[in-house]
């Protein structure tokens, strides 16, 4: 009898601290989220959206940056003035590199560049100011 209480109360513990993944996605970013998620398990990422913590919010930022992932907490901030004033093309870019390094966690690859000079990947960053082209992989 003790025995089975012993696990009843273990199973019950190890249940209490089992912790649910939240995910606060504004409607803003919903598409190019699932876009990520879907590019990501065709590359072998084999996770879903549901598996990870993940929060996006519009917020101020220092200097020129138009997002940030917050590492550890899966947060990733959005300057509004500039996602309003980005293309398509460019919003997808952003999102796909802040959940490069929230979700994927990667750092910047800023020697990643082809025969023109144009960056090879969505993970370079932007300290010598080269914009990259859709030619990332």
């Amino acid at each position: 009898m003790y025995k089975i209480l012993k696990y009843i109360i273990v199973f019950v513990l190890m249940s209490a601290c089992s912790k649910d993944n939240v995910q606060v996605i504004p409607n803003e970013f919903q598409e190019y989220v699932d876009m990520f998620f879907e590019e990501g398990n065709l590359r072998g990422l084999n996770t879903s959206l549901n598996e990870v913590d993940l929060t996006i919010r519009f917020g101020s930022l220092s200097g020129t940056r138009a997002g940030q992932c917050a590492f550890g907490s899966n947060t990733v901030t959005i300057d509004q003035d500039r996602w309003n004033s980005m293309t398509e093309e460019r919003k997808v870019w952003l999102i796909f590199h802040e959940l490069g390094h929230c979700i994927l966690d990667r750092q910047h690859k800023n020697n990643n560049n082809n025969e023109n000079g144009e960056c090879l990947s969505l993970m370079k960053g932007d300290e010598d100011n080269l914009e990259c082209s859709l030619n990332y992989h």
